[in-house]
């Protein structure tokens, strides 16, 4: 920390006097990590490590895009970019050093960085919402939650939970509903500070829960799922599967999506618990589905990216030279990212136009789902911005 500190004094980069006392004084551990160092200015980061994304134009344009900015985020030497926001105005970054950027959404420009902890400090999340009545960016640790003024990075209030959590919460009000490796759903209430109820499931919640309506929905390891009210902790619906996820539930049209170490695919009612359909597999389910439109996007193993009518499980088509997730269309065609490459995919019958390898890139996410504007993390360090092409 005291190095970091080093270059940023040797920079002549702006913060507040306060915060630089005491990170020369050594005191971070003794302050729980509130308030240890704030880093303004648009300039990269300090870090040694970090490089721009190498973007090839004439790549992007074929699945419609084009580069409007690249920049970077605070990143500490040797730490990655682990998460990120969009919000209209601003993007949040978060990295695995624990500390928390905003760029501005028009041009990239850095407006503000706060470190909130050690390195040693596990961080999980970001999320907008409201505490009190005013606006708040809530970043989660696995002990505590940190709620910033979005604008400013200022701290407002951090909290601790009750018990360990491992999953980035659900934002009901001013209520975080987090999965616990005890297998509990666990309510945070932000006014009072505290528990406000916590909702025990067979097995490790290890995927965050997601909203239903104005209950939350949330899948154990050993394949219990529970849609639990938000407000008071009582269960609207249960169900059983048998063996847990390594993604994510979907909410679609009407019913709750379940990919499956079971080697299976679920649709549930979520009112009721009822199996609605369910398409059994040839291998467990690992990679993320997505509900567009009352249609269900599931890579399947030895089938590909296939894609299900939600009200049936009926198969419409199915791909297997393309896997991965569909995060969004772009003139009405999906876009699918695996990790390593983006391609578009005909809506109708699952067959690729183009697929562009992103070696550099970590994560590919759109601000809306149909022609939204595509947000990149780079390994070097780096956020880019694209923005469709006309």
């Amino acid at each position: 920390m005291k190095s970091a500190w080093r270059r940023q004094l040797a920079t002549g980069s702006r913060r507040s006097a306060a915060p630089a006392l005491i990170a020369l004084a050594g005191l971070s551990l003794v302050l729980g990590g509130c308030g240890i160092g704030r880093f303004s200015g648009s300039g990269r980061s300090r870090a040694a490590n970090v490089t721009p994304l190498t973007v090839n134009d004439a790549d992007y344009a074929k699945v419609g895009y084009r580069r409007d900015w690249t920049n970077f985020p605070y990143i500490t030497a040797g730490e990655r970019i682990t998460d990120f926001l969009i919000s209209p105005k601003l993007i949040y970054v978060m990295e695995s050093g624990s500390a928390v950027s905003a760029l501005d959404a028009s041009s990239g420009a850095r407006v503000w960085s706060e470190v909130l902890a050690t390195r040693l400090t596990k961080f999980l999340s970001l999320r907008l919402g409201e505490y009190l009545g005013r606006p708040a960016l809530f970043v989660s640790s696995e002990s505590a939650v940190y709620a910033l003024d979005p604008e400013t990075g200022a701290l407002i209030t951090r909290q601790n939970y009750e018990k360990v959590v491992n999953t980035g919460p659900v934002v009901a009000g001013n209520v975080l509903v987090y999965g616990t490796p005890s297998g509990e759903l666990l309510a945070h209430d932000l006014r009072a500070n505290g528990k406000l109820w916590g909702f025990d499931l067979q097995g490790a919640v290890e995927f965050g829960p997601v909203p239903v309506g104005s209950a939350v929905a949330g899948v154990s390891r050993a394949g219990q799922l529970a849609v639990v009210d938000a407000g008071t902790g009582g269960a609207v619906s249960m169900a059983k599967m048998f063996k847990g996820v390594d993604c994510n539930p979907v909410v679609g049209d009407s019913l709750l999506f379940v990919a499956s170490l079971d080697q299976s695919l679920y649709a549930f009612d979520p009112a009721n618990g009822r199996e609605v359909w369910r398409k059994r597999t040839g291998a467990p389910l690992r990679t993320q589905p997505t509900a567009h439109d009352g249609v269900l996007y599931c890579t399947i193993g030895g089938q590909g990216l296939t894609a299900f009518d939600q009200a049936t499980g009926a198969e419409l088509w199915s791909n297997d030279k393309v896997s991965g997730t569909v995060i969004g269309m772009r003139r009405s065609n999906l876009l699918v990212w695996d990790g390593k490459s983006l391609s578009t995919l005909s809506a109708a019958d699952g067959s690729v136009f183009e697929r562009i390898e992103l070696p550099e890139v970590t994560r590919v996410t759109p601000d809306k789902f149909v022609d939204g504007t595509l947000y990149l993390s780079a390994r070097g360090g780096s956020m880019s911005k694209f923005v469709p092409r006309s």
